[in-house]
This record gives C-alpha cells, sequence and structure tokens, in this order.
C-alpha cells in the first residue's frame, strides 16, 4: 500500500487524516473491465465514495437502469486532475443528487490493483470514501448526463447485504460488483457501534 503511487492531491489528504483506515485489494479480472479500469486512471486522479447521511443516519443509494435487477450502490465520481478530493466528493454530491452536502470526514482510502488474466502491468485505481452530511431531503440529479433511475436510504447495518449482492452479481458484471463492495464493508464498519457489528 505504501507503494501505491498516490497524487500530491491525495497525499496532502491522507497525511492530513493519520490515523486513516487503508485498505488493499489485488484482484484478478477479465479484459474488459481491466481496460475499463485503465482508462478510468488516466482520465482521472482516483474517485470520491459518497457516504451521504442525513439526520436520521439512514445512507443514499441510487440505482441505474442499465444495471442487473435490485443492484444498489453508494454514489462515486471521478476526481478531475487538479481538484481536491474534498471539492471532487461535493461537485459529484450536487451533479447526483442535487442535496446540499457538508464533508464531515474521510471515513478511509480503498487502493486496488487489478491484474489481467494475460501477462499486462496491474491497473491501479484508488477510492476516498467520504461521510457526507445532509439534510432530510428527496435526492434529484441535477447532470443529465447521470443515469440514475432511483434512490433509497438504508441504515448503516444494511450496507453489508449491499456488499454480498455486489459481489453475486451475474459473471458479466461480477469484476464490477467485486470491484464495488470493498467501500460499502468499510463504511458500514466506520458507522456501526462496535457491538452492532
Amino acid at each position: 500500500m505504501d507503494e501505491y503511487p498516490f497524487s500530491p492531491a491525495w497525499l496532502s489528504v491522507i497525511q492530513g487524516h493519520e490515523p486513516l483506515h487503508r485498505e488493499h485489494h489485488r484482484m484478478t479480472v477479465g479484459a474488459s473491465f481491466y481496460g475499463l479500469m485503465t482508462r478510468s486512471s488516466q482520465d482521472r486522479d482516483g474517485e470520491v465514495v459518497l457516504a451521504i447521511r442525513r439526520p436520521d443516519d439512514r445512507l443514499l443509494l441510487h440505482t441505474k437502469p442499465f444495471y442487473p435487477a435490485d443492484t444498489w450502490r453508494m454514489p462515486t465520481g471521478g476526481v478531475e486532475w487538479g481538484e481536491t478530493l474534498e471539492e471532487a466528493a461535493l461537485r459529484e454530491v450536487a451533479e447526483e443528487t442535487g442535496l446540499p452536502g457538508r464533508v464531515a470526514r474521510l471515513l478511509g482510502v480503498v487502493t486496488y490493483e487489478l491484474l489481467a488474466e494475460t501477462a499486462a502491468p496491474p491497473a491501479r485505481f484508488a477510492s476516498a470514501v467520504f461521510l457526507v452530511l445532509t439534510p432530510d431531503l428527496p435526492p434529484a440529479k441535477q447532470d443529465p448526463r447521470e443515469q440514475i433511475s432511483g434512490y433509497r436510504w438504508v441504515l448503516p447495518a444494511e450496507l453489508d447485504q449491499v456488499a454480498v449482492q455486489l459481489r453475486e452479481l451475474p459473471p458479466d458484471w461480477g469484476d464490477w460488483g467485486r470491484f464495488r463492495a470493498p467501500a460499502h464493508v468499510l463504511v458500514a464498519a466506520a458507522l456501526l457501534p462496535a457491538q452492532d457489528q
């Protein structure tokens, strides 16, 4: 993990939040997902994962019309080059939900080393997981490019089951689901009292 090639924007955030939960996942993935993530790592400086929490402690999940049936996840978005991680988090909250948000804290960082089934070099990617507080208002996407088709609010204790469902998606979505699951487990662990886990 210490050898992960973080940009200066990431290093300043990580160093400012130590001690910080950090985890690393090494995954072998198919050619299609490997190609997608290789392009993503060139186009953006990682991503933010948004644990958007309203006052009753429920967290926001969304779905898209092309996902497998009953597939939900926390919102995410790319960090543009030259953008701070907190700027990216607030921009993505506005674009994907239209909700006013305040970044409460960085819950953790998840890094990935994605190995192709061939001898290609690993694709590396990082996700910064933020807790964002928002009032009890209905979400509505603001960016027409976002293909969000539904929202739902869940308790932190439900996120482990969301992660299980992501890991069990059909084979053509399997790599994506395994990639998306860890952030949900991280948020559940960070927000649930120790006796609830």
